[in-house]
């Protein structure tokens, strides 16, 4: 099996949970129970819960045996900042996708250039605090 093949694996057997457990909250409360439509201030702590899901599971992956024959083995500070780029590069994808739903006409998921900004930096915010909090264990 390829090295990065395997720390895949094993990232998402060990840390996925946290992701997809946020991903699925999302589902039920958008597509499920419409409760965005109802609430909408309550994107913004699920843009701040996804980023501290997807900063555990790239926080996780980066300390994982299996991780060193992909990246190495980066000191504390470069963990931080590597899961930190991992985290804003998820909140960046998942704009994307967001956007691309709006355009096929699947979704209408964005409300303008200020909510998908606002989307991003409380993504980061929430993934600064997830690492923040853990970057001394």
């Amino acid at each position: 099996m390829q090295p990065w093949l395997a720390w895949t694996a094993a990232a998402v057997r060990r840390h996925g949970w946290a992701p997809i457990a946020v991903f699925l909250l999302h589902v039920v409360l958008s597509r499920l129970v419409g409760a965005y439509a109802h609430a909408p201030w309550l994107d913004l702590p699920m843009h701040v819960a996804g980023g501290v899901a997807i900063a555990h599971f790239f926080r996780g992956a980066l300390l994982l045996p299996e991780a060193t024959a992909v990246v190495g083995a980066p000191s504390r500070p470069g963990r931080f900042l590597l899961a930190l780029a991992l985290v804003c590069t998820s909140a960046v994808v998942w704009e994307f996708l967001e956007w691309t739903g709006d355009a096929l006409g699947l979704t209408s998921a964005q409300a303008g250039l200020d909510d998908t900004m606002l989307d991003m930096a409380l993504g980061a915010a929430g993934g600064v605090l997830y690492l923040a909090a853990r970057s001394s264990k």
